[in-house]
This record gives C-alpha cells, sequence and structure tokens, in this order.
C-alpha cells in the first residue's frame, strides 16, 4: 500500500473523531455524537472542486447517513502536469473502504465511531451519565482548545443551515447543522488552496451500484489507522467521563509514527493530525 494513501486515511480518521467531538455541543440530553442522523434518508449531493484541483465530487447517502459513498474526480497541476485523482470511498457502520482508482489500491479500515460506541458501551450508568453531561457542556470548549472557532447556523447553504468551524491553521468547515455531514470545505495545504462545494441536494433513492466496491482492487486492512482511531476512541470517552483523570495524550499515537521514510507532504499531513490532537489534548488539562 502506497505510503501517500495510508498517512491521508490515518490523518482522515482522526479528523472524522475530532469533527464529531466538535458536535457534541449540538446534542441533546440522552443523545451522542455518533446518533445524530442526517435531515434525509437518502440523497445525491454534488460538489465542485476548485483551487489546486478542479473536478467533481458526488457522495451518495443512504440509511439517513449511516451509509455514505464518496466519488471524486479531479485534476491537478503539478510543476506544469496534470495529475488526475479518481477516488471511492465507502462507508458503513462497520468500516471505511478507500480506494484509489489510478494506482488501483485500496484500504479497509475500522469505522472510528465503533471504537467509541464500544468504549462507552463498557461504562457504567453513573458514567454513561457524566459522558453526556461532559459532552453537551465541553463540546464548545474543543474548538478553542484547538485554536478554532465554532459557530452555529452561520450560513445557510441550498437551504440547509449550516455549522461554520475555523480550523487551525487557516481551514473552514460547513457542515449541515448537527451533523458531521460538510457542505463546503476551504483547505490551505502547504501554500495549496483547495475549495469543495456541494451545489445541489438531489433527495430521493440511490442506485445501489454506487456502494458496490471497484472491481479488481482488494482493500488492504490498515492496522496503524485502526490503532490510532482506536486510541482516540477509547480517550475521548474517558476524558468524557472524568476529564482531570485523563492521563494520556491523544497525540500518542501519532508521535510514535516512524517519519525518515515518508514524503515531505506526507509528514506535514502528519504533524498536523499531531497538532489536531494535541489541541483535544490540552482542553483536558494533560
Amino acid at each position: 500500500m502506497g505510503s501517500k494513501m495510508k498517512i491521508q486515511n490515518i490523518c482522515k480518521l482522526c479528523l472524522m473523531a475530532i469533527v464529531g467531538f466538535f458536535l457534541c455541543s449540538n446534542i441533546e440530553a440522552g443523545e451522542l455524537p455518533w446518533e445524530k442522523a442526517l435531515p434525509f434518508e437518502n440523497a445525491t449531493i454534488h460538489y465542485s472542486v476548485s483551487g489546486m484541483g478542479h473536478g467533481e465530487e458526488i457522495v451518495y447517502v443512504r440509511d439517513y447517513g449511516k451509509e455514505q459513498a464518496t466519488y471524486l474526480d479531479s485534476t491537478t497541476k503539478i510543476m506544469g502536469m496534470a495529475v488526475r485523482e479518481r477516488s471511492v470511498e465507502i462507508v458503513d457502520v462497520d468500516f471505511v473502504y478507500s480506494y484509489d482508482l489510478q494506482a488501483q489500491e485500496g484500504t479497509k479500515n475500522v469505522n472510528p465511531q465503533k471504537y467509541m460506541v464500544k468504549a462507552y458501551a463498557n461504562l457504567t450508568a453513573e458514567e454513561k451519565n457524566k459522558v453526556q453531561k461532559n459532552a453537551i457542556e465541553m463540546g464548545g470548549t474543543l474548538a478553542e482548545g484547538m485554536g478554532g472557532v465554532l459557530q452555529q447556523n452561520a450560513i445557510e447553504l441550498l437551504g440547509f443551515g449550516c455549522d461554520k468551524i475555523d480550523m487551525m491553521g487557516g481551514g473552514v468547515i460547513y457542515l449541515l447543522h448537527g451533523t458531521d455531514l460538510p457542505l463546503k470545505a476551504e483547505m490551505n495545504m502547504m501554500g495549496m488552496k483547495t475549495s469543495i462545494v456541494a451545489t445541489s441536494i438531489d433527495i430521493g433513492a440511490v442506485d445501489p451500484k454506487y456502494f458496490m466496491h471497484p472491481k479488481g482492487i482488494v482493500a488492504i486492512v490498515d492496522l496503524e489507522g485502526d490503532a490510532m482511531a482506536e486510541t482516540m476512541g477509547v480517550q475521548i470517552i474517558n476524558a468524557l467521563k472524568d476529564p482531570k483523570a485523563a492521563k494520556k495524550g491523544f497525540a500518542a499515537a501519532v508521535n510514535g509514527t516512524r517519519l525518515e521514510s515518508m514524503a515531505e507532504e506526507d509528514k506535514q499531513k502528519l504533524e498536523q493530525g499531531a497538532e489536531l490532537l494535541k489541541g483535544i489534548q490540552n482542553i483536558f488539562g494533560q
């Protein structure tokens, strides 16, 4: 499995957990971040990609967001050469499958939410109540701890209210209110700016073919990404259970990864992921 795709997957898993934690400020009593459903059962969402890369991304949604398939087709110019990126990501309640159609490679990761659900299920009734209470009270604090800002219902896109998250480093994400579904994202990686904006949301049945895995590509289990996601899931629940007693740093899994053999771009992506995790760590006074 190529280093670039693997590191991107690891960082994405970390960010998924972070975004889910952001949403704690939107949940109601007795509800947990991973239980937030989308306001539509099935939908097809088209996005335009501009900036460093140009193209289109399409997200197919089923079962109120429990299943999602994302298709990306974009072209980026690097040193005058056009580099095409074609990828498919299929997410269900158990796994996240990522496929690079150009390189004919794929990875398989456990859905990070499963680790949080498992950690939560192991708590006592009293501890679960503490987690829910702390999640509501501390959700808004996360943005400040990461050097960012969370603003609910900041703008409206395609008729839907969106929560705005200003990320550390200059990135901005607009999530469909109260969910983890982005409708707009502006990112800056090593001076290369990319914008992804939803252009249409078609609510209705989705053809099952979009959830079929690409033929001829075997998804390799990404043990490193799974280990990082599991560590984060357990630590987030433990920290919510008793913030003052949380002793282990969220960035440990990232800092323990060997960087010597990675490309410079991959190193920066992983290091940025580490900084985001350290931001969460700081919130709990570690």
